[in-house]
């Protein structure tokens, strides 16, 4: 399957992020040259937003419309339209995960102090979850807003509720976890590693018999359709890759580059690969039909 679109826009490389809105009408990504911008479903420039001082290395969309962005300690809300909302110093030096819980009434954000953080959308901190011993590199809050997830290079996943407490931990030895993503009906999550180069699923309780191989390197980003039938992963071994939940491969995509960011608009018909490189791959899945 061949994209649909090479878009081209940012003046830097890699393209950190790319980010459906919840209507699956607006793409948006982030990049070291200082800018976010929005695209069209066909890769068409909507809007370059100019941010000081540092790349946006992560975007994510509220379920009510709201984006976010991220870089250089401040983390930023803007409109659908792309227009500012409001900004709060987000305690940190860098981001490179931003999770909004399903009822866009907080935001989870990673930091360099292997930590999480809580907030409100007007910037109130709410509270910071400790207990991981490495960096964070991955946020997911479960469709039904019941549970919250963070993995890590530390080999360890934590459950919490949306308070901030800890439920439990989950530990793979060996297995440094670098993304998550849950299933639509909050009753299992797939999460890529580092070194083992797979994906696995786990059910809610943390249990896991269920691993998904291909992959030739580290798997740096994974997602799951919102109808459930589609696990998509992005690798850096130039690949993204999408499967049946059972792990059957449906489709191997070549992107050239190292995979930075896979993204599959709620409607699963779009998917949106941003790489080591200044261009986002956007391909139409109705060809998979």
């Amino acid at each position: 399957m061949k994209p649909i679109a090479k878009i081209k826009g940012h003046k830097a490389k890699p393209i950190d992020m790319v980010a459906w809105s919840a209507n699956s009408q607006i793409l948006a990504s982030g990049a070291p040259d200082s800018t976010v911008r929005l695209w069209d479903r066909e890769g068409k420039s909507i809007k370059k937003i100019d941010v000081p001082d540092y790349g946006e290395l992560c975007v994510a969309w509220a379920p009510d419309g709201t984006l976010a962005s991220a870089g250089n300690k401040v983390i930023r809300l803007w409109d659908s339209d792309g227009n500012a909302l409001r900004e709060f110093d987000a305690k940190t030096n860098a981001m490179t995960i931003l999770a909004w819980s399903p009822d866009s009434k907080m935001i989870a954000s990673d930091t360099i102090e292997k930590e999480t953080n809580l907030w409100k959308p007007d910037g109130t901190h709410i509270k910071t979850l400790e207990g991981h011993t490495a960096h964070v590199s991955g946020i997911a809050w479960s469709p039904d807003n019941t549970l919250l997830i963070t993995v890590s290079s530390d080999a360890k996943m934590h459950l919490w509720e949306p308070t901030g407490t800890l439920i439990k931990v989950i530990k793979q030895h060996y297995e440094s976890e670098t993304s998550v993503a849950w299933a639509p009906d909050s009753k299992s999550f797939a999460v890529g590693t580092w070194l083992k180069k797979h994906i696995r699923i786990y059910d809610r309780d943390g249990n896991s018999d269920q691993v998904i191989e291909g992959h030739k390197d580290k798997v740096s980003s994974v997602v799951w359709s919102s109808d459930g039938k589609m696990i998509i992963s992005g690798s850096t071994d130039k690949t993204a890759m999408i499967w049946n939940p059972d792990g059957t491969l449906i489709e191997k995509l070549d992107i050239n580059k190292a995979v930075t960011s896979v993204a599959l608009s709620p409607d699963n018909q779009l998917l949106a690969v941003s790489s080591w490189d200044d261009k986002i791959l956007l391909y139409d899945l109705k060809e998979l039909e």
